[in-house]
């Protein structure tokens, strides 16, 4: 089972790596981001962290 941080890295490495990344996530509400942290997902793309934020964003 994968930890929690390491989910977090994936996301953290995926956004000092990719300036474009970096620029949509910070433009991403606050709660968005904090839950896309949170959220277990192992996200290591701009694609897959658009899709994941576009997701959550329709849910709530």
């Amino acid at each position: 089972m994968n930890h929690p941080s390491q989910h977090a890295q994936g996301l953290d490495a995926l956004l000092s790596q990719d300036p474009s990344a970096q620029d949509y996530f910070s433009h991403l509400p606050g709660y968005i981001q904090q839950t896309l942290r949170d959220s277990g997902n192992i996200i290591t793309t701009e694609e897959e962290l658009r899709r994941t934020a576009e997701n959550m964003m329709e849910c709530i």
